[in-house]
């Protein structure tokens, strides 16, 4: 009986078998890959598990020179962690920029998070908006004859309402409204946050209740919010996120 040659084997194996083979010829292989380091031969997986384990462990022992030298009492040494010289080296080496990195992009997605809730819980009452056909009722009732003429106006006992055409209004009146009201009217985009932040400021500060409302914001509170505006029990913080 005459032997096979390596050929011929490889001829008569089943594509499974020639697989296989193929497999264990690649994994021999990748056993194979070596590199030098230091005169030594290592294995690519080993270098880089053994890089991994002596970055770790230079860490942890820098971390135990830190500790070492604070006081062994935990109130101690939670005050001697806050002592200036600490602080200011931490903030400024380089695990304090990477700490304060992810503390500025956890605040960021909570309040990213925190304002598209509140955006999804007041959704349901800003439906009925629609600013691109904004009509301004007026609430004083007019009374006219046959030809026209005005006979009476009723504006009832409160605050009315009248609406006047742009060309009726003096221009000194319109820029003194934008003066005392909302002075940088023409420089934001409706919502003044300087102007919130300093009434704030000022109201939890004790130094009195300031308005922080631009006259875009007052528009719309009186044209779509005006049941709220007038209720002692309702608006506030709502009526102001809305």
């Amino acid at each position: 009986m005459e032997k096979k040659t390596k050929s011929e084997k490889e001829a008569t194996k089943s594509p499974i078998s020639k697989l296989k083979s193929s497999v264990r010829e690649g994994r021999k292989k990748l056993k194979k890959s070596v590199f030098k380091k230091g005169g030594k031969e290592m294995n690519i997986y080993s270098s880089l598990s053994y890089k991994h384990r002596a970055k770790k462990e230079a860490k942890a022992r820098k971390n135990a020179e830190d500790l070492a030298d604070l006081p062994k009492e935990p109130v101690k040494r939670f005050f001697a962690r806050l002592h200036p010289k600490r602080v200011a080296k931490f903030v400024f080496s380089k695990r304090g920029l990477f700490f304060f990195l992810k503390a500025f992009a956890a605040l960021f997605l909570i309040g990213v998070i925190a304002i598209g809730g509140l955006f999804l819980y007041y959704k349901k009452d800003l439906e009925s908006i629609r600013l691109d056909e904004m009509k301004v009722s007026e609430s004083v009732n007019t009374y006219l004859d046959r030809n026209g003429n005005v006979l009476w106006e009723d504006r009832g006992d409160g605050d009315y309402r009248l609406v006047t055409d742009e060309e009726n209004i003096s221009k000194y009146m319109r820029q003194a409204t934008v003066a005392i009201e909302d002075r940088n009217f023409y420089n934001h985009p409706g919502v003044d946050f300087g102007a919130l932040i300093r009434a704030a400021l000022s109201t939890f500060g004790g130094k009195g209740v300031q308005g922080g409302s631009t006259l875009t914001q007052q528009l719309i509170k009186q044209v779509y919010f005006s049941d709220e505006a007038a209720s002692a029990n309702r608006g506030g913080i709502a009526r102001k996120i809305k």
